[in-house]
């Protein structure tokens, strides 16, 4: 709808109400030229504004934020009593009451005209409700942390027991004190919540009862209530303490959670996954350490009217017989914190906590019973994750397996992967389920689909025993498949580069002290950089500290997202940006540079790339690169080829520039 639509669509409404001669379109504001609103209602006597009213079809903070702004003016220079917003899918009317520093605030009238009715209403539109939030944010703007979303929970917790335990929460008086007893009724209503005290707590609830007067939040539907958990999620302040939405209903159509399960989240967040498995009648249970958090979900589940039972405590030093948890699930779902930090029982910090979590959850399955898991997509090839790996492929069975190459979670940027486990013992002949989503691909609308083919059994397999080499990332898997195919059908032998090679380590990482000059027991200290500008800016003294490479060897770059090969001429000290593989001779160096230059060495070198932030290839991965196996002979045929090759595009390319001066000269100007 076009703003100018909704402008008269509101005309035509408010004239119905109040007539054609009250309703006036931009009214003039006596002496205030710039100041029109979209409408206004006159009184009675047609002599005073009654409501000024703005109309916006833009739903964005910054937008509201202005209209708002916009609308206060307008009431204070037309000394009209109400202001109202109007939207395509809520109305907005207010009056404005004095604040706790003498400033106008909004009081809503959610039964306007009426300006003390005690009706009340449903919230109308999730739109309604990110306003709302909006407004709250703007007006406490430096003055609460980014914590904004647990505390709005619990001022709105508070304003609905109030209501269902005949509490009075008086705005214009409301003191510590009544907040002190309102969260002593919440504590004993509503186990385990704990109250939490802020700062401006009294000024922010006064703000919250304003924006929501007259709301009755018990009539909020869960399709409206869903619009509260995603201020959380598309919040930009903090780093989400909860599953989204989306990807909860995934977690439970890919486990078939229903009827009568048994479920635990250890990390339950605010609890998404939790509601949902409960409302499709699962017995639900969650564990979290966050007291805030814990705080948040108790209220979420009064706003859904939903039942989860939970826990407040760190899952990873609960007992497995901790009487606050049934003994046994059908399902388990998590999502960790990534690469967690923890304590081992003998007092020594370890920081694969994410893996615990899920080691710890599989003993707490059913036999049969399955674990839901989404972890950094480095588990599955990382060195340090090799045992992690190893126990989930022989004492596990894994059911299905999604690749996501784009990050779900964008203040971490980290590719995940989310894993299906069944506490069964498994068979090399076992199937896999797998997918892949791909960098271009959005997360949200792929992944259900891709549930869907792994439940319908339309989604590509990978037998069990695929598993047993170093990496068990899929993408990685295939593309190794479809080159060693190409390979063997182009060469008599392939091997991994480790088996070819004398030797593969990485470079020298930048000492504290390098020179700009050349000099007698210097190297060119080389980076990817030198390589492009074909100079060299930096020099070290060498030592038996450093990496030395020369024509014998062959530099692929380890760390960025292009893939850089570089055969050096001359011996240099190459940083640690590269990796350095080493052959017997000059030619078998040459030969192999040039095939790491081809697209079938660097499909393979892409799909090894792994890192949040930086791209970057372990040099573990890289060994298992496969070459082909040249003989002596072919060695010797190809490396002459090739330098025949390379003398005829340098002597083209001197003949280009011989050529590009006579050109040149035919317009008299000097060669270039």
């Amino acid at each position: 709808m076009q703003e100018q639509e909704l402008v008269q669509q509101t005309y035509d409404e408010l004239t119905d109400i109040y007539g054609e001669d009250r309703v006036i379109l931009e009214p003039f504001i006596e002496g205030q030229l710039s100041l029109r609103p979209d409408l206004a209602v006159l009184d009675e006597n047609l002599n005073e504004f009654f409501v000024v009213v703005e109309c916006s079809t833009v739903i964005s903070e910054h937008r509201e934020r202005e209209d708002l702004k916009e609308l206060h003016r307008l009431m204070n220079h037309s000394g009209a009593p109400y202001g109202a917003l109007v939207s395509e899918s809520f109305e907005y009317i207010f009056k404005l009451v004095p604040g706790e520093e003498g400033e106008q605030v909004e009081r809503e009238l959610a039964d306007f005209p009426s300006d003390d009715s005690q009706e009340q209403r449903a919230l109308e539109s999730a739109e309604e409700i990110q306003m709302k939030f909006w407004r709250l944010a703007e007006y406490f703007r430096g003055k609460i942390g980014r914590e904004i979303e647990s505390q709005l929970y619990h001022s709105l917790f508070r304003k609905l027991a109030a209501e269902r335990h005949n509490y009075n929460l008086d705005i214009d008086n409301l003191s510590e004190q009544d907040l002190t007893e309102i969260d002593e009724l919440i504590e004993e209503k509503y186990p385990p919540f704990q109250a939490q005290r802020h700062q401006h707590d009294v000024e922010f609830q006064k703000q919250v009862l304003n924006t929501f007067y007259g709301i009755d939040l018990d009539k909020t539907p869960p399709r409206l209530a869903e619009a509260f958990v995603e201020l959380e999620e598309q919040s930009q302040r903090t780093a989400p303490k909860t599953t989204p939405l989306w990807l909860s209903k995934a977690f439970l159509d890919l486990s078939e959670t229903g009827e009568g399960d048994v479920v635990l989240d250890p990390a339950a967040g605010y609890g998404n996954i939790l509601r949902e498995a409960n409302a499709r009648g699962a017995d639900a249970h969650g564990v979290e350490i966050n007291i805030n958090a814990v705080n948040s979900a108790i209220f979420l589940n009064e706003l859904f009217g939903t039942s989860v039972s939970y826990t407040t405590g760190d899952y990873l030093k609960l007992s497995q017989i901790d009487h606050s948890l049934p003994t046994e699930f059908d399902q388990v779902f998590i999502d960790p914190p990534f690469n967690l930090h923890y304590e081992k029982p003998d007092g020594t910090p370890a920081r694969n906590g994410d893996e615990k979590f899920v080691l710890d959850s599989l003993e707490r399955l059913k036999p049969g019973g399955r674990l839901t898991v989404i972890l950094p997509v480095g588990k599955l090839y990382k060195r340090g994750a090799s045992d992690f790996r190893e126990t989930l492929r022989t004492e596990y069975t894994i059911e299905s397996l999604i690749e996501i190459d784009t990050p779900i979670y964008d203040h971490t940027g980290i590719s995940t992967v989310i894993l299906q486990i069944a506490n069964e013992p498994s068979s090399p002949s076992d199937e896999i389920s797998y997918a892949i989503v791909d960098s271009d691909e959005e997360p949200e609308r792929r992944i259900p689909e891709i549930v869907d083919d792994i439940r319908l059994g339309k989604a590509d397999t990978l037998q069990l025993s695929r598993l047993d080499g170093g990496s068990y990332l899929p993408s990685e898997i295939i593309q190794m498949d479809k080159t060693s195919r190409q390979l063997q059908q182009e060469y008599d032998e392939v091997r991994e580069i480790q088996d070819v090679a004398e030797e593969i380590r990485g470079g020298t990482k930048k000492p504290d002290q390098v020179f700009e000059e050349d000099g007698e027991n210097r190297l060119p200290y080389v980076n990817i950089r030198d390589i492009q500008q074909q100079q060299y800016s930096e020099y070290l003294d060498v030592n038996e500290n450093i990496v030395r490479a020369d024509e014998t060897d062959v530099l692929v770059s380890a760390t960025g997202a292009k893939i850089h090969i570089h055969h050096p001429e001359r011996e240099i000290a190459p940083s640690s940006m590269w990796a350095v593989v080493r052959f017997r001779t000059e030619e078998e160096a040459l030969v192999y540079a040039h095939f790491l230059d081809t697209e079938l060495a660097r499909n393979q070198l892409e799909s090894m790339q792994g890192g949040a932030t930086v791209q970057h290839i372990p040099i573990r991965r890289l060994r298992e690169l496969l070459v082909p196996k040249f003989s002596e002979n072919q060695i010797q045929e190809k490396a002459g080829a090739i330098r025949k090759r390379l003398e005829k595009i340098a002597d083209l390319e001197q003949e280009q520039a011989q050529l590009q001066d006579d050109l040149e000269g035919l317009f008299g100007g000097e060669s270039i």
